[in-house]
């Protein structure tokens, strides 16, 4: 059992070597900047344990220097016994799949001792036991009452929508969360920020991404937050004390473009992004494309007209592999 009562928990990192087309700063410094405001934020809180929520880093490809920096200042983290967990998200996966872990950024910071795999950890208060349960991107989650051991409290991390309006097979609904039976659900995926949800059953806790990938309208105004669960009270009567930590950082006139900090697009292209790359992933393993050998271009091509995000899932596509064959370009 790890000692402990406070937990921070964090929102996508999306980290990133590239710096996306909206933003006018060096993102990777950015980044690494953001990494070091919330180790000193850890510091200042006296905080000593910290979970991401996946997608810790934006894509699969990433610089070897890049990643080393990373490495660095996660090293800082566990060199003021800081211990940060994580579970894979979609971005740190090819394909969702989790055969594609080892070769992937994150799995560095796991095979380098400095960010531990969340699978189950149990996390010692000065009065009971709080159970961690991570849960990665493509897994199904596991009831409270399958588990191997139970915590006095217990919270599933996990990287899923939360009653997400679209017909999304990583969405958590209200009955799931009843039937699963954790008393909390840590969430990242979702990049918007929302203050936690208490039901009579649950608590649902979504701080929102940590970095700013895109100038849509939720970003153009929200600070950066990680969301601190301060557990007190008794065995008999377990309380959480929720406290949301601001995070340093610049505000959107300084790193988006002028031009699009006056567009202020409506659109959400990333959400849009987000649920092709989900639509796509899904035909591909129900059709079993590299057997039956069909074209995932075509189905792009099916269900996308925008150039600007069809371009994105074809970055996607040939991250995991594929390529577009003539056929697929002349059709």
């Amino acid at each position: 059992m790890i000692p402990a009562n406070k937990i921070a928990f964090v929102g996508d990192l999306h980290l990133d070597t590239t710096t996306p087309s909206s933003r006018v700063d060096d993102y990777s410094d950015s980044s690494l900047a953001k990494l070091m405001a919330l180790k000193n934020t850890c510091l200042l809180r006296d905080i000593k344990i910290v979970v991401l929520t996946g997608d810790v880093f934006n894509k699969h490809d990433q610089s070897n220097t890049y990643v080393n920096r990373v490495l660095k200042v996660f090293r800082e983290f566990k060199e003021n016994n800081i211990l940060v967990f994580s579970i894979f998200g979609n971005h740190d996966l090819s394909f969702e799949r989790m055969d594609t872990a080892e070769r992937s950024p994150l799995q560095m910071l796991i095979t380098s001792g400095l960010v531990v795999h969340l699978s189950t950890e149990m996390i010692k208060t000065p009065s009971y036991s709080v159970q961690l349960v991570g849960l990665d991107y493509p897994d199904n989650p596991i009831p409270v009452s399958d588990l191997p051991q139970k915590g006095t409290i217990n919270i599933l991390v996990a990287h899923r929508f939360y009653n997400y309006g679209f017909n999304d097979p990583y969405n958590l609904t209200t009955e799931d969360c009843v039937n699963l039976g954790y008393n909390a659900y840590a969430l990242g995926h979702d990049h918007i920020q929302y203050d936690i949800e208490k039901t009579q059953f649950y608590w649902v806790i979504r701080p929102g991404s940590f970095m700013r990938t895109s100038s849509h309208l939720y970003n153009m105004s929200r600070q950066i937050v990680i969301d601190v669960i301060d557990f007190k009270g008794t065995e008999e009567q377990p309380q959480f004390v929720h406290s949301r930590e601001i995070i340093s950082s610049r505000p959107s006139s300084e790193v988006f473009s002028s031009s699009v900090h006056q567009r202020r697009e409506d659109r959400d292209i990333t959400g849009e992004l987000d649920v092709l790359h989900e639509r796509v992933g899904n035909m591909l393993r129900q059709m079993e494309v590299r057997t039956t050998g069909l074209d995932p271009f075509k189905v792009l091509d099916e269900i996308c007209t925008d150039p600007e995000i069809k371009a994105c899932v074809e970055s996607y596509l040939r991250i995991g592999g594929y390529e577009r064959n003539e056929e697929s370009i002349l059709g």
